[in-house]
């Protein structure tokens, strides 16, 4: 891109201070020096000086994980999160990232940002590392789905994504179920299958465990908002248990001289090994099927973590990832 990457981040609500987070997000720029970083949040906060390349919007009200519809829509409108998403819908930024509440995030985008033609609901996206290569599960917690037709629209969202971002020519994709045979699951899932079989630019391998989700089965795995945001925190948090795990095992033998000699030859594989086993570094799930890039970051994310989220927000700017997307349905 020839002009600078705009990217907001929303840093209200989060564990950790701003101060804090800004560091993280000041790391991004070394790997995006053409990007400009807008923080939102309260100024007092941070003692940290900010670069030429930042701004800050200062704000002290956001939303809140216990706020209804009617508040997040009507009576936060000098939150952190209302001020991102209309810099975004008036082309202020290209990029929002927030630690705001998922289900926020939705109704903001749906009501400022809208949906292209042909795309009901946006949901949540996120890649994962496979045996054999990466693959997308969504949705991960915007929708709580109730229709079959809901899935079969993530399914080609997914599709959407998986070939515009991925370059996966004719990507795989798979219902998340109890079970692969056909009979097992609820009605959702049975009927869902049935309409994916049917449809013709959709090559639909069935059902797909959740053990067995990075096997290499599917290039996309579709599911609801409430089994997805089960299936990715039990992910992260298995992750985070077994990095923990072998790090106290390690911890207990460092008094042992002969293991000090046997990890010093290995010691790149296993820097390696920490990195791809620490869930902060892949922080960051993308809102499909939205006129807008929007990124959700954990609200307990680290400044790895939020590095990680503006890292993915930067790539789907310079990919473009709105425009495609909306190509791709105009398309049918």
């Amino acid at each position: 891109m020839s002009r600078p990457c705009r990217i907001a981040v929303d840093l209200l609500g989060a564990e950790l201070p701003a101060a804090d987070l800004l560091k993280g997000a000041t790391d991004a720029l070394e790997h995006h020096s053409k990007c400009e970083l807008t923080f939102i949040c309260d100024r007092r906060e941070l003692k940290s000086r900010v670069c030429d390349a930042q701004r800050i919007v200062h704000c002290t009200d956001w939303v809140h994980e216990q706020d209804s519809l009617r508040e997040v829509l009507a009576e936060r409108k000098r939150s952190s999160m209302h001020i991102g998403m209309h810099m975004l819908q008036d082309g202020d930024i290209e990029g929002f990232v927030s630690v705001g509440s998922t289900g926020a995030l939705m109704a903001l985008g749906r009501h400022l940002l809208h949906t292209p033609e042909g795309i009901d609901r946006p949901a949540v996206i996120k890649e994962f590392d496979g045996r054999q290569r990466p693959f997308w599960m969504l949705d991960l917690g915007a929708n709580i789905v109730r229709k079959p037709s809901t899935l079969h629209q993530f399914a080609k969202l997914g599709v959407a994504y998986a070939n515009q971002v991925g370059k996966v020519k004719q990507p795989r994709v798979a219902l998340l179920n109890i079970g692969i045979e056909e009979r097992k699951g609820p009605a959702l899932l049975r009927d869902a299958a049935q309409m994916l079989e049917q449809t013709r630019d959709v090559d639909f391998v069935g059902f797909v465990e959740p053990s067995r989700i990075f096997d290499g089965t599917a290039d996309v795995v579709v599911t609801d908002g409430y089994a997805g945001n089960i299936a990715l925190k039990s992910v992260e948090g298995t992750v985070n248990f077994i990095r923990d795990v072998f790090l106290n095992e390690l911890a207990e033998d460092a008094s042992d001289d002969a293991a000090k000699l046997i990890r010093k030859p290995a010691r790149k594989r296993f820097r390696r090994l920490m990195k791809k086993l620490d869930s902060q570094r892949h922080n960051g799930a993308s809102f499909v099927g939205l006129n807008g890039v929007v990124v959700k970051s954990h609200n307990s994310t680290s400044k790895a973590g939020m590095t990680a989220a503006i890292d993915q927000a930067v790539r789907e700017v310079e990919l473009q990832v709105p425009d495609k997307i909306r190509e791709f349905f105009s398309k049918e």
